[in-house]
């Protein structure tokens, strides 16, 4: 927990972001990190989750 809070508060917000394509074969730690950066995404539109 320690570790995630560290990374977010370091990590830039990407305004320009509208698309974000992903693998469905994220790892559970890798689905947890994605969780987090989403919230460094305020205009994101649309997830791609590929398989």
């Amino acid at each position: 927990s320690f570790f995630w809070d560290d990374i977010i508060t370091q990590m830039p917000t990407f305004h320009d972001l509208r698309r974000l394509s992903v693998s469905s074969k994220l790892s559970c730690i890798m689905s947890r990190a994605l969780i987090h950066f989403l919230f460094k995404l305020p205009n994101l539109e649309s997830v791609v989750i590929a398989q």
